[in-house]
């Protein structure tokens, strides 16, 4: 294995142990200076073994830096496949010598220059940018809500040079989503970094003004999407369509989305300033028209000196075991993949990323070796010519810069050429899914790598552009790094690369052709909203339709989403059609009973079937040459989404003034400048951990087993039923679950992403277990769940009912909600004076809080302090619910003596909390 290291610092010694074996003892005798060159052979844990003065042994992994990876020698070039429309994509040779590569990743925040040095700083190398900020720049303002990049809480703005577009960019991005490794050398912008309640920014007044914010919580990311909008494009006037359009990325739970878009929109060219309309008998406010915003307030820049481009090569390794390599060409990219197939122990996962948004999507993704390619010029070109077949783009070109690319391309080609249908509809479908901060960063080979990732699952796959792309017969460009070969491939080639193959080769680029005269193409999409939210249900259709009105054969594609694999192509479908007369309604009844017999998807398969039989019904009604207009609207685009419109007015009463008179929210402004604290950004006093919950997933007997957890970085122990004072309310369940979602233990570490890892890896075993019962009827049967009967009785209520002419007996399901409030349920303990404690709670009822804890820990509940400043949304879910996280950290605080903070996931939320009546 050519892999060299440098053996470093060893703790109380001078140099690094030697040992025979892995945890072996010291001796003195064998201790190897700090510097020394060795050759490493495998890894065992915590150790590493290596060869060093001809010696074999073993050294613990944080004693060893990487310097230098050399490659197998060049092989010469195999024949690439051959495919349709073949591109001569570039395949430079890795490098033969070895790879220098850094530690130290440099970036700014609202201005100020950081570094972190990977060899002197443990960090995982997959921690979230927004997790470093939390833990490192106080009074940020920076929020976190579902930590998967679907709300926006968390936005930030990142500005960095494009290598699709050749110049310095702003865009709004996922801080939880995007790891702190890949921001080296770009300027990140938080909300604080823009303006405060003093001093605001335009965008964080308009919030304020137009009333858009009521918990506050979400309105940080708010106040960044529409920043990073604005600034990437100063020049640009916006009209309030375009603006009503850049808020998909972005959730609000309790404002409601109008006064929100009111500010927006405030921005637009477009938008008259505000006015007051009188009547003859009142006074009425209204929202619209809109206030104008003022725009003498300059952003923070980054410093001149500083390079808003990554140039620095990055190697480091964490104390997990995993691995980070950054790849600035092409040729380094190739250099590191080869290196690592050549290693004696191959790498079980190797992940290339660029924009790490697949975690909004599967979430908890781990890999052994991180490549980080999203800055590799030669991966992010997109080029079209007028004269040619097909437009090609960079595998890691953000969606945000293909879908412009798109735009650009059609333009140029011109509205009426036979060339941009396909781009036309990649344009419209691309909008609504996924939301624009994701947009922002997520990129076209990520979405296809995902979708050969989990091709065999056999759950309904959530990305449509495999879909899109395959059903016009678009090709990828594969590199091979170990062979240094480049293949050309259709997407059924490229699902049928071996996973050994593809975990050392990447997409290099893709291939699409233009559309041809007599071309009909559509995409469908159904979901639970019209925009950013994932399909039920999609589909791709494309035929070539002749001036006779047949379907020219062996041109037609029909692509389905959502069917249980990544993408269902019905060749038998395609061949079918074949030749047929768009007008003839017998074969389309044919047709369709060929979709219902072929489709078999995982998850609800009556509902996704028939989806599909009204996509290809509504594509059949497009086909005809004449249409009924009872039928016309069946064909209308579905993805067009009218510029919202909302109007409020009120008559003031100046008898009860200050009620009834438009005043601006109080506390409003320090929300939209990310002044307002909630529990989660409490400044930490030193030596606080953080505790994530085990909760139960099955009911019957069990036993811990933490051995795995207790051995991941950061595991500070553990809280056990043992360790309540008072634990009569079963806080933590003893011996025996009682349900689902009963807490077990709470598992302690050193941050907030380390507990959570280590109770996702905490060990439960289960026995005597019983199923659980989630069906109301079957609840209903067993008489040892019934309550004490409670009735309010008004008259004689069985007289009425003898004595009614009709009676109708029925029974009315009512569903359930989750209350989803953006502020998870969240905690921080702390000891207090005399014995007591002190908790920050995210509660609408700090009393009962304040006697819960006080019940657990046995202690009178004048020794208890309960303080709360504002909750981040509640709607009733932060009165009872509020006091289990409460009682954690008081509880895991009144053991440790430490403070301990405990902010739950939204999966802690769903399964922990439970739902709210209906």
């Amino acid at each position: 294995m050519n892999r060299r290291v440098l053996l470093k610092q060893a703790d109380g010694h001078s140099g690094v142990v030697f040992r025979s074996k892995p945890q072996s003892g010291v001796d003195s005798k064998n201790v190897l200076p700090n510097g020394t060159i060795a050759q490493l052979i495998g890894r065992e844990g915590e150790y590493l073994k290596i060869q060093a003065d001809g010696k074999v042994g073993y050294v613990k992994a944080r004693n060893v830096k990487l310097i230098a990876e050399t490659p197998a020698p060049k092989q010469q070039p195999a024949a690439p496949v051959a495919a349709p429309q073949p591109v001569a994509v570039p395949t430079p040779a890795a490098s033969v010598e070895p790879l220098q590569a850094g530690s130290v990743v440099t970036f700014t925040i609202n201005g100020m220059q950081h570094t972190i040095d990977t060899s002197k700083s443990d960090i995982p190398v997959d921690l979230s940018t927004h997790d470093w900020i939390a833990a490192n720049i106080p009074n940020s303002g920076i929020r976190r809500s579902c930590g998967v990049g679907r709300c926006g809480s968390c936005v930030c703005s990142l500005s960095y040079t494009d290598n699709t577009l050749g110049k310095t960019v702003v865009r709004s991005f996922n801080s939880c989503l995007r790891p702190i490794l890949a921001c080296n050398g770009m300027h990140i912008t938080t909300i604080s970094g823009i303006g405060n309640a003093a001093n605001p920014h335009p965008c964080q007044d308009a919030l304020a003004k137009h009333s858009g914010t009521q918990c506050g919580f979400c309105s940080a990311g708010m106040v960044m999407n529409l920043y990073s909008k604005l600034t990437d494009n100063p020049s640009t006037k916006f009209t309030a369509a375009e603006l009503d359009k850049s808020i998909d990325g972005n959730y609000c739970r309790c404002t409601g989305y109008r006064p929100i878009l009111d500010a927006y929109k405030s921005f637009a060219s477009d938008t008259e300033s505000k006015t007051e309309e009188k009547t003859t008998t009142q006074k009425v406010f209204n929202a619209t028209p809109l206030e104008k915003p003022t725009t003498n307030y300059k952003p923070i820049e980054a410093p001149q000196n500083f390079m808003a481009k990554p140039t620095t090569r990055l190697a480091t390794t964490d104390s997990s075991g995993a691995q980070w390599f950054t790849a600035t060409t092409q040729a380094e990219l190739q250099t590191i993949l080869k290196s690592l197939s050549t290693r004696a122990v191959i790498p079980k996962d190797v992940m290339k990323v660029a924009g790490h948004t697949s975690l909004g999507l599967y979430a908890g993704r781990k890999a052994n070796v991180y490549v980080s390619i999203g800055n590799i010029p030669e991966l992010s070109k997109c080029v079209f010519t007028q004269i040619g077949t097909q437009v090609t783009v960079g595998s890691t070109t953000t969606l945000t810069n293909m879908l412009s690319f798109f735009e650009n391309a059609i333009k140029a080609l011109g509205a009426t050429s036979q060339k941009i249908k396909f781009l036309q509809r990649f344009v419209e479908h691309g909008m609504r899914s996924p939301g624009n901060n994701v947009r922002n960063t997520g990129t076209v080979g990520g979405n296809l790598m995902l979708a050969y990732e989990h091709q065999n699952d056999g759950l309904a796959f959530p990305l449509e552009w495999p879909m899109l792309f395959e059903s016009v017969d678009a090709t990828l460009n594969i590199v091979n790094a170990k062979t240094s070969t480049t293949s050309t491939v259709t997407f059924p080639q490229f699902y049928a690369i071996t996973p050994d193959e593809m975990k050392f080769s990447f997409i290099h680029s893709i291939n699409i052709p233009y559309s041809e005269t007599g071309d009909v193409f559509v995409s469908y999409k159904t979901g639970a909203r019209h925009i950013y939210s994932e399909a039920f249900a999609s589909a791709a259709m494309k035929v070539n339709v002749a001036a006779n009105g047949t379907i020219t054969p062996g041109k037609t594609r029909m692509v389905f989403n959502g069917m249980g694999t990544t993408a269902a192509r019905m060749t038998s479908l395609e061949t079918a059609m074949d030749g047929m007369l768009v007008t003839d309604e017998a074969k389309f009844k044919s047709l369709v009973a060929i979709i219902q017999s072929t489709l078999k998807p995982a998850e609800k398969p009556e509902y996704r079937i028939q989806l599909c039989v009204s996509f290809f019904y509504k594509f059949f009604l497009g086909l005809q040459p004449n249409l009924p207009a009872s039928l016309k609207s069946a064909v209308a685009p579905w993805n067009d989404k009218a510029t919202t419109s909302g109007k409020q007015a009120f008559t003031p009463d100046p008898s009860e003034a200050p009620i009834s008179m438009p005043i601006q929210k109080i506390d409003g402004l320090k929300q939209c400048t990310g002044e307002a604290e909630y529990i989660q950004n409490i400044p930490l006093t030193t030596g606080t951990i953080h505790g994530s919950i085990v909760w139960a997933t099955q009911i019957g007997d069990f036993t811990l087993n933490p051995t795995v957890a207790s051995g991941m970085p950061g595991f500070k122990g553990v809280i056990t039923s043992a360790d309540v004072p008072d634990n009569k309310s079963m806080l933590l369940a003893s011996k025996k679950t009682l349900y689902v979602g009963q807490a077990i233990v709470i598992v302690l570490a050193a941050t907030r992403q380390q507990a959570s890892d280590c109770a996702a890896a905490f060990g439960v075993n289960y026995t005597q277990t019983t199923p659980a019962v989630i069906d109301l009827d079957v609840a209903s049967q067993d008489k040892t769940r019934h309550m004490s009967s409670q009735s309010i009785t008004e008259g004689d209520v069985e007289k009425e009912f003898a004595t009614a002419p009709k009676v109708v007996t029925d029974t009315w399901d009512l569903g359930a909600q989750y209350h989803f409030h953006m502020e998870t349920q969240s905690a921080y303990a702390m000891v207090g004076g005399e014995g007591g404690v002190v908790v920050h709670s995210a509660t609408q009822m700090p009393v009962v809080v304040q006697q819960s804890v006080a019940a657990v820990l046995g202690q009178p509940a004048s020794t208890v302090d309960i303080r709360n400043r504002r909750c981040g949304g509640g709607f009733g879910g932060k009165l009872t619910n509020s006091v289990t996280p409460a009682c954690f950290a008081a509880v895991a605080t009144n053991k440790t003596k430490l403070p301990v903070s405990i902010v739950y996931e939204q999966s802690d939320n769903m399964l922990g909390a439970g739902l709210r009546p209906p």
